[in-house]
């Protein structure tokens, strides 16, 4: 076989190893963005979970059940309880638009709508809101406030009932 032939077939194996390459390279990419993907939903569940624990103390159910019901007559340690608790939320709606901006994980919105009435559709926890979020505002998008702030005053009281009455 001539030289020149030898050449060209060592050229093609050479652009075949590139592109070969080149596609590892991108199903490794994505393997990676899956497993990235799935270990931020994995920490995202995690949080909800501790922030239902922590509303299943009792001294939190107590001040959350008081905040309902009669919120002028909250003690300061009831408020404190609360206080944390609105945090937790928060800083999870925080962490998944984060993430969200990103491009690792799509679930910001879609939480903020779900779980934002049930914490923040009353009285006491819309007057918090606009007592923080300034210092939360800036991270979260745009909407977010809007929706929170919109949100009924005894909106959360009505999902309970909702809830208590499909039971």
């Amino acid at each position: 076989m001539p030289r020149a032939n030898w050449k060209e077939i060592a050229e093609l194996l050479g652009i075949a190893a590139i592109v070969a390459s080149l596609i590892f390279v991108g199903v490794q990419l994505r393997q990676e963005q899956l497993i990235a993907r799935t270990e931020m939903a994995s920490v995202s569940a995690e949080i909800k979970l501790q922030i239902n624990d922590k509303i299943s103390e009792p001294e939190v159910a107590a001040a959350f059940a008081k905040m309902l019901s009669t919120p002028s007559e909250l003690s300061v340690v009831e408020k404190i309880h609360l206080h944390g608790l609105m945090w937790m939320v928060i800083e999870a709606f925080k962490r998944d638009c984060f993430i969200k901006d990103r491009g690792i994980f799509e679930e910001c919105e879609e939480q903020i709508q779900s779980l934002a009435p049930f914490y923040f559709g009353n009285e006491f926890s819309q007057r918090w809101w606009k007592l923080n979020k300034q210092d939360t505002v800036y991270s979260l998008p745009a909407w977010a406030d809007e929706h929170i702030s919109s949100l009924d005053q005894d909106l959360t009281l009505r999902l309970l009932d909702a809830d208590l009455a499909s039971q």
